[in-house]
């Protein structure tokens, strides 16, 4: 029998300021980010956003809501967790966090073990993992938290993260099918459904990583592949004169690409306005915006329908998205619930 698909989002204070009753209704997991970890300790940028939880709680009974720790340029893991005993008081911190402030689960967004050249991180993250997994399901009297991490796409994946170590007490890996091929000078997809005919886009796809990390033996009923409610872009682009692919796509610029606006911003000024043309590559099932010189990469709600499709065809645990604060429009995640749950008949 076909399972329910998960939807869910990490977000942020900005996030929580725009959530609709709506969409909390939609939601299965609310990832709120972030927790932050420093020397052993745990904190929180906004306190006054733990008392909400009670709010949604009364919103969506059934909404499980999760503490996401870390984040995107937070190295306080590694200074955290550099010796056994500094794992074990670690795990035990968080659980106690998990269980007294309210939560259902928590998510490790550590980015990314052994980036700094410590390759025992890469232990270190495993053996955190496991020993939260003992000091949650220890306190939880009867009641199953939940445990996930965010992961980044590709082959890289597994040099930085023991997964096959840790898929047994984990959940839910969130796979980041964002920002995997925009970090170059190459103008390309950041979050495309299917891989571009190209060699640099060969792991940068949704599609992709599905067959990756099935290949690798991780469960696809553990797997939340990720759309990405904001966008990147290049600036300065140059099409060739003789040709080349429409719309600026897969053309060498001079710097790397930046992030770029957010879904609902695009909607306001970018989408078919203001000199950009939006095109579709439907070899990678990915809309891109080019007015001339800025290229911008992003998910709509016709790429979500295509991860959705990928996503039902895996059997992979259902969907998430960062970051829900970046689309005010409160377009891009009934469009997610829309083509992950629909019947058969209506996918297609």
């Amino acid at each position: 029998m076909e399972h329910r698909p998960i939807l869910s989002t990490y977000c942020t204070h900005q996030g929580l300021g725009i959530m609709t009753v709506q969409d909390l209704l939609r939601l299965d997991i609310l990832f709120y980010a972030f927790g932050d970890v420093d020397g052993g300790r745990l904190s929180f940028a906004h306190e006054e956003d733990l008392a909400l939880l009670p709010v949604l709680r009364r919103v969506n009974p059934e909404l499980r809501l999760v503490l996401s720790l870390g984040g995107g340029g937070k190295s306080g893991f590694s200074s955290s967790t550099q010796t056994p005993a500094m794992r074990r008081a670690l795990a035990r911190k968080i659980a106690q966090t998990v269980h007294e402030r309210g939560f259902d689960g928590v998510d490790i967004d550590w980015e990314f073990p052994t980036v700094n050249g410590v390759r025992e991180e890469r232990a270190w993250h495993a053996e955190l993992l496991c020993l939260l997994r003992k000091e949650l399901d220890r306190i939880a009297g009867g009641r199953r938290y939940l445990l996930s991490i965010a992961a980044p796409s590709g082959e890289w994946c597994f040099k930085t993260i023991d997964l096959a170590a840790i898929a047994p007490v984990l959940d839910y890996v969130c796979l980041m099918t964002y920002d995997m091929a925009g970090g170059g000078h190459l103008t390309c997809h950041h979050t495309a459904a299917r891989s571009a005919p190209i060699p640099a886009m060969a792991e940068a796809s949704v599609q992709a990583n599905l067959e990756i990390f099935a290949a690798h033996g991780i469960p696809a009923e553990k797997i939340l592949p990720g759309a990405a409610f904001y966008s990147r872009l290049w600036r300065d682009v140059r099409p060739p004169a003789d040709g080349g692919y429409p719309g600026g796509l897969f053309v060498e610029t001079d710097g790397p690409s930046d992030y770029g606006p957010g879904y609902d911003e695009l909607l306001r000024g970018y989408i078919g306005k203001n000199g950009f043309i939006r095109y579709w590559d439907d070899a990678a099932k990915a809309p891109y915006l080019f007015d001339g010189g800025t290229f911008i990469s992003y998910d709509d709600p016709q790429s979500l329908r295509e991860k959705c499709r990928l996503v039902r065809q895996a059997g992979a645990a259902g969907m998430m998205a960062w970051e829900y604060g970046y689309d005010s429009s409160h377009t891009l995640l009934p469009a997610m619930e829309r083509y992950l749950r629909a019947d058969a008949a209506e996918r297609e």
